[in-house]
């Protein structure tokens, strides 16, 4: 079992502090998230910062040669968690580092840099933070 905690607010920050051996309830993983109910067999991933977590199991499960995407954003490049793991997966990656240079994951990128994105299936996953504009996302 793997967890993956980005300190971002008052129990978070405590983790750290567990003891060894505490006895503790885990709940989840919780949803579909999952490749058993993709309708395509191409894949897009869109992760945000710790968001990678969730998309790094499925990329496991994946074939090297895939022809899969992963957008991936962070605030700066040493936000990266998990390089080693996602270029080992061979995935073909895209990293948007938003304080660096400005550039975010929207419709224009996403169409730039995976142009069959509507063939895909896409996986989001992003921190609970991000702001999405259901209407936008609407007109994809």
């Amino acid at each position: 079992m793997r967890f993956s905690i980005k300190s971002s607010g008052d129990f978070t920050s405590k983790i750290e502090k567990i003891k060894i051996g505490a006895k503790v309830w885990i709940d989840g993983p919780l949803g579909t998230f999952t490749l058993e109910k993709a309708i395509k067999q191409k894949y897009l991933f869109i992760a945000g910062g710790i968001g990678i977590t969730p998309i790094l199991s499925i990329l496991k499960s994946i074939p090297k040669n895939s022809n899969s995407v992963l957008m991936y954003s962070n605030k700066t490049e040493s936000d990266i968690v998990f390089k080693d793991e996602i270029i080992s997966s061979g995935i073909k990656t895209h990293y948007f580092n938003t304080s660096e240079n400005g550039i975010r994951v929207d419709i224009q990128k996403i169409k730039e840099v995976c142009p069959d994105f509507i063939d895909r299936y896409i996986y989001l996953w992003t921190n609970t933070n991000e702001k999405f504009n259901s209407k936008r996302s609407k007109k994809l």
